[in-house]
């Protein structure tokens, strides 16, 4: 029976598992200029970005061996981020997804396993739901249509590894997807923030074969993003007089939703353009809050 049981857990670790060892990796961030990065739109990314967590650093060289199978894990952290702000911790799930036979420490994700048990584990947690899981390529109409929604989010599986996608957009008639990945390397020559057109993620080292969709049920956004806080007073939000250098905390503090999509509407708002959460967007936003000159969307005066 034990015999049985392992031959079973072998064929489904080769069916649905994607390793994420990480080789010949490149300093991260901005991106090294050793290689040349074929296809990658806007690719120097800050030293920090919509992006929450670096598979690389050494401190994931742990006991849940994630600097070398976690991309899995990182990709729906930092997935999670990117849609409702908050920050999960990598070990944290990691330990969960062990105890759910999820996640392997050498093989990676078993990614079906994960995410049919994810949303009951976490969902209320950090508001969202797990709505769709698809075989398809990039270009697949579910995926482009939930991009396009502001409370829908993607992690994708590419060759061996998993990446996640929080938007889309078409310029110049290129289809561009802004993809955060984890494990910076020249495997996939892709930035830890940037927009990756649809021909690079349709080959090679980055062909996107499957992804699940993340949707956010957070109540508070729906109340923000229309504008229908009360007591506004005046066009600006209230001065944050804390000591964090973090946009999330400052509008926390200040009773804002801090979400990465209202903080795009906020910097829309205060001419901050193309806001796609990266350091000198959110210092510059923080630095206006802290002066009482963040000006708030939801103003109709």
């Amino acid at each position: 029976m034990n015999a049985l049981k392992k031959i079973g857990c072998t064929v489904m670790a080769i069916l649905t598992v994607s390793t994420c060892a990480v080789t010949a990796t490149v300093s991260d961030s901005p991106i090294a200029k050793s290689f040349s990065i074929v296809n990658v739109i806007d690719a120097s990314a800050e030293s920090q970005s919509i992006r929450l967590y670096n598979q690389l650093d050494n401190k994931w060289n742990n006991e849940y061996n994630l600097k070398n199978s976690g991309c899995g894990i990182f990709s729906f952290c930092n997935a999670i981020y990117a849609l409702n702000g908050y920050n999960p911790n990598p070990n944290t799930v990691a330990k969960w997804a062990l105890s759910k036979n999820a996640y392997n420490k050498d093989l990676g994700l078993y990614r079906d396993v994960f995410y049919s048990n994810v949303q009951s584990k976490y969902g209320s947690k950090y508001d969202f739901k797990v709505s769709t899981k698809k075989y398809a390529n990039v270009e697949d109409t579910t995926l482009i249509n939930a991009l396009k929604n502001k409370k829908k989010v993607a992690v994708a599986h590419v060759k061996n590894h998993f990446i996640a996608i929080v938007n889309y957009r078409v310029r110049n008639n290129t289809k561009e997807y802004l993809v955060i990945e984890s494990a910076v390397s020249n495997t996939r020559a892709l930035s830890a923030t940037g927009w990756v057109s649809a021909n690079k993620l349709k080959s090679g080292n980055t062909k996107v074969d499957w992804f699940v969709v993340l949707q956010s049920t957070k109540a508070d956004d729906k109340a923000n993003e229309q504008g229908e806080r009360r007591n506004i007073k005046t066009k600006y939000f209230p001065k944050y007089v804390g000591n964090s250098d973090s946009i999330i905390v400052g509008l926390n503090s200040v009773g804002a939703c801090s979400s990465f999509n209202y903080r795009k509407k906020i910097a829309e708002f205060n001419d901050i353009s193309t806001y796609v959460g990266k350091a000198y967007q959110d210092i510059t936003m923080l630095a206006l809050l802290k002066q009482g000159k963040l000006k708030d969307p939801a103003w109709k005066g």
